[in-house]
């Protein structure tokens, strides 16, 4: 009997539901593919897989599924995985290109410049590269990792030197604080100071960071 296929949504915010899957005791069990929403609902349209995590919109769309029980990407407060980025105010924005990996991102969007911008502008499907998405428009969509990228450099922008590098090197590196002090030049009292202080201010700077 062949394997169920399952498509798998790439990014960070799907891992807990998935780690039993590559790491725990289903690891091996079943095909996994992995890939964008907007694909994962495309091979699950196709018939190409048995089982996705997919768009909440596109159950609407494609008939005969079954939503499987108590699994869900979901939150009671605001999130990081979603963002809209403007070169200038929401009410004069003409041009907004899409992020082409989302579905319910996009209609949300569609139904926020209607009903709560009032505003009607042109759409247009682009990879997530914000630099090449606002070449030619006023407003570009992101959702997933991309979304979380942008907003987190732009938050350590905004550390001091001395914080940045002891933030990237501790939690993205995952040195300890005496290895940070050795390459540094500094005592290791300071390495674990600057980390902390660093840490902190970005928790703080993440819920209101301004993107450049």
């Amino acid at each position: 009997m062949n394997p169920v296929r399952i498509s798998i949504v790439e990014y960070l915010n799907t891992a807990p539901l998935v780690r039993g899957f590559t790491h725990g005791p289903l690891r091996g069990k079943y095909n996994l593919s992995f890939t964008v929403p907007s694909q994962c609902a495309e091979a699950l349209r196709s018939g190409a897989v048995d089982v996705a995590i997919i768009p909440a919109i596109e159950y609407q769309r494609i008939p005969d599924l079954v939503i499987l029980p108590n699994l869900a990407i979901a939150s009671k407060k605001s999130v990081r995985s979603l963002l809209l980025v403007s070169k200038k105010p929401i009410e004069d924005v003409t041009r907004i290109a899409l992020d082409r990996s989302s579905r319910s991102t996009q209609a949300l969007t569609r139904i926020l410049c209607e009903k709560q911008w009032h505003i009607k502008p042109e759409f247009f499907e682009a990879a997530p590269e914000l630099p090449a998405m606002l070449q030619d428009v006023d407003a570009a969509l992101l959702i997933g990792d991309p979304a979380l990228r942008k907003q987190i450099d732009a938050a350590l922008q905004q550390l001091s030197i001395e914080q940045r590098e002891a933030v990237l090197l501790h939690l993205v590196e995952g040195w300890e604080f005496e290895d940070i002090a050795e390459a540094l030049q500094i005592a290791t009292v300071t390495a674990r100071v600057r980390a902390h202080r660093g840490s902190k201010k970005l928790r703080v700077l993440l819920g209101q960071v301004e993107i450049h």
